[in-house]
């Protein structure tokens, strides 16, 4: 195993143990990197690891890869998202139910389906003015019920 995932894992386990001790959900990604930091010193993660990586381990690297340690929770089918409210942006980052996450992969794939005819209308604009050569994106079909 390599270094980067031995860091992962040792995410993904962090989560899961700050789970089991109530300390989820959190409201927002920096609140997350310092509690996992936090869990790290307090439970001598470091103790066991060969090289001197974990010194420059800091809340920063956690919010950095917290994309990473979330694929690492998905291969134990755990998905740890950031659940927003309903109609809003706010919301708290947790270990997503069912419901849960299939509402932040609608989210998720509606904002592709924005960024595509964004992008499409920008190589558009493009090929009038300096006739560009670059393919338009597929349209992405809209998700039904």
């Amino acid at each position: 195993m390599s270094t980067k995932e031995e860091r992962y894992k040792i995410g993904a386990d962090i989560l899961q143990l700050m789970a089991a001790n109530d300390d989820l959900p959190l409201p927002n990604i920096e609140r997350v990197g310092k509690v996992m930091m936090e869990y790290f010193r307090s439970e001598s993660y470091a103790d066991g690891l060969t090289g001197h990586w974990h010194k420059k381990l800091t809340k920063d690297y956690w919010v950095r890869h917290i994309a990473e340690i979330s694929a690492e929770l998905r291969k134990q089918h755990l998905y740890f998202v950031f659940v927003r409210d309903m109609g809003k942006v706010t919301g708290v980052w947790k270990f997503a139910t069912k419901q849960e996450y299939e509402q932040t992969l609608r989210r998720d794939y509606a904002d592709i389906g924005t960024r595509h005819e964004t992008y499409n209308d920008k190589v558009n604009d493009g090929k009038e003015k300096w006739k560009l050569e670059l393919p338009n994106l597929a349209k992405v079909p809209l998700l039904t019920n």
